[in-house]
């Protein structure tokens, strides 16, 4: 029986499809919590269809106990809309997410994902994670606000092994303790390929290949904890 594995290597997860279903490390099956793909919503997934309501009732429909979204590799879901996720959500698969055109979105922020309480006071979401998915935001060609993992007020948030093609930032962490973003590919980026601000803490940034021609900001933290004392950095 073929088997794949996703795995991250600092202390978060490790996934195994058995042929069947996706299991953590140890057997222990994902789908007891809940595992949803944008195709049992009625998602097209051929990358032009707009399949944002789909994709966002996949998400939306992880329980309080978590869950898991599948990105089924394949097929390529158009969204004109930010994805909400919730705490302990992990997303895996090997498909793609499309960015429509920046006329098709309602405003002015487009953002791929964002995390359900991102305008929170202090961190609220926890365990948000994203497994071997391709994000492309070609068509959205906006170079300020096209992030593409958009968290703040977050704890362990892990983007692992994913691509991310022509966007503002690929991963934008705002005020996020404990993040990893590690073996992912991001290239084309117009403002920073590995973006932390307002205070991060604990971030474990490696084994990426960021690739643009139009960004000075490969990896960046503000405040650079270089410059400071404050603990945790």
């Amino acid at each position: 029986m073929s088997q794949k594995v996703i795995a991250t290597n600092y202390g978060r997860a490790t996934f195994v499809y058995n042929g069947t279903e996706w299991n953590q490390a140890g057997g222990t099956s994902l789908v007891t919590a809940g595992v949803f793909s944008p195709l049992d919503y009625g998602a097209v997934g051929n990358g032009t269809t707009d399949d944002t309501a789909a994709v966002q009732a996949a998400y939306s429909a992880v329980g309080s106990s978590g869950g898991t979204v599948i990105i089924p590799r394949g097929y390529s879901f158009a969204l004109s809309a930010t994805i909400t996720v919730k705490s302990k959500t992990v997303t895996i698969g090997g498909g793609r997410l499309v960015g429509m055109t920046a006329a098709s979105w309602p405003s002015g922020n487009f953002w791929c994902f964002k995390n359900e309480n991102f305008a929170a006071g202090s961190i609220t979401d926890t365990d948000i994670m994203f497994f071997g998915i391709e994000v492309d935001w070609t068509a959205v060609a906006n170079a300020s606000t096209a992030h593409l993992f958009h968290m703040r007020m977050a704890r362990n948030v892990v983007v692992s092994e994913c691509k991310g093609i022509n966007a503002a930032s690929a991963t934008a962490f705002l005020a996020c303790d404990d993040t990893v973003v590690e073996k992912c590919r991001f290239t084309g980026f117009y403002n920073c390929g590995i973006d932390h601000w307002e205070n991060p803490k604990n971030a474990v940034v490696a084994e990426n290949y960021l690739e643009t021609t139009v960004s000075a900001q490969m990896v960046n933290f503000s405040p650079d904890p270089t410059s400071g004392s404050s603990a945790g950095y």
